[in-house]
């Protein structure tokens, strides 16, 4: 028997413990980016609700940010938060298909950012350099015209994760939880208004599957154009989750 088969063994064993270690390591920044994320965008859910209550004088409580950082809070009444009588009506609204969204919401060419999330579609194009493109330096360019319902949820922002779109079925209620605050999210964003639905309405189906009784869950804010081209108002910059480090 050749000497280099004796080393043959523990050589082998020990590659395999050096991949399963590797394997353990890039879940746990992923845990770790799912967490800052979370942290980041609560922060932004608080501020942008102030600021919408305020506007709307509404008698709705605001939620403390410590029950939203401890996730004590139900996001989807935030999507009852309206600043005028209009945009409860989303009757005209424009209808995609995914391949739609894509060609239409991809930002290139002048073309608006469009993504969707639980069937809402949302101009993300003032956050342009977070959504925008890849070569410009955008960290979520591959958001860019799709649904990232799956990925939102999951807080696996691959590309692998952006194209399972809004495959949410099989997703437990903690992932759920997840796709719902970040719907809350982009509802109270300043500056990502609500444009579109997707043919699927699966804020219906998401709250079908989690039980909420909220009413209806379909108010939100919306604009009358598809574009966030414009005089706009001196608000808070547009926000996106951040990344620790992204995962093979």
């Amino acid at each position: 028997m050749p000497a280099w088969t004796v080393l043959l063994k523990p050589l082998t064993l020990a590659a395999l413990s050096i991949g399963s270690v590797s394997v353990v390591v890039k879940m746990q920044e992923q845990k770790i980016d799912r967490f800052v994320m979370g942290i980041v965008r609560e922060v932004g859910r608080y501020k942008a609700k102030k600021r919408r209550l305020h506007n709307a004088k509404s008698d709705m409580a605001l939620t403390s940010l410590t029950k939203m950082l401890l996730h004590q809070d139900d996001p989807m009444q935030d999507l009852g938060i309206t600043t005028n009588a209009e945009d409860e009506d989303e009757s005209h609204l424009e209808t995609y298909t995914a391949d739609e969204l894509l060609e239409f919401g991809d930002g290139q060419d002048g073309r608006p950012i469009l993504l969707a999330l639980f069937g809402r579609v949302y101009d993300v194009s003032a956050g342009a350099k977070f959504y925008g493109p890849e070569d410009d330096g955008a960290r979520y360019g591959h958001f860019a015209g799709r649904d990232v319902s799956y990925a939102l949820c999951t807080g696996c922002k691959t590309l692998d994760c952006v194209e399972k779109g809004g495959d949410v079925d099989d997703l437990d209620e903690s992932d759920l939880n997840e796709g719902k605050r970040w719907l809350s999210f982009f509802h109270l964003h300043d500056k990502y208004p609500l444009v579109g639905k997707m043919e699927a309405d699966y804020l219906e189906e998401l709250l079908s599957m989690i039980g909420d009784d909220v009413e209806d869950g379909s108010n939100s804010n919306m604009s009358s154009s598809s574009s966030a081209t414009g005089k706009e108002e001196d608000k808070e910059e547009p926000m996106a989750p951040p990344i620790i480090r992204q995962s093979a």
